[in-house]
């Protein structure tokens, strides 16, 4: 399963998603996105497996935390 960031690295709001989560979905590859700054999804956009506002959620979520 990816962690992705929801940071604005790379200059964009949507980066992380479109870098991150697009990718693992076409992939069928379990993805928690990493939602820190509440990005809404755009009409067309495909959820993650899970959704969480930071690491220590997400690791509770797979159970190391």
């Amino acid at each position: 399963m990816r962690a992705a960031n929801g940071g604005k690295k790379g200059g964009s709001r949507r980066a992380s998603y479109y870098h991150d989560v697009e990718p693992c979905l076409k992939k069928k590859v379990p993805v928690i996105w990493v939602n820190r700054n509440k990005q809404q999804l755009e009409p067309g956009q495909k959820k993650p497996d899970a959704e969480v506002a930071n690491l220590r959620e997400a690791a509770k979520l797979i159970g190391v935390g």
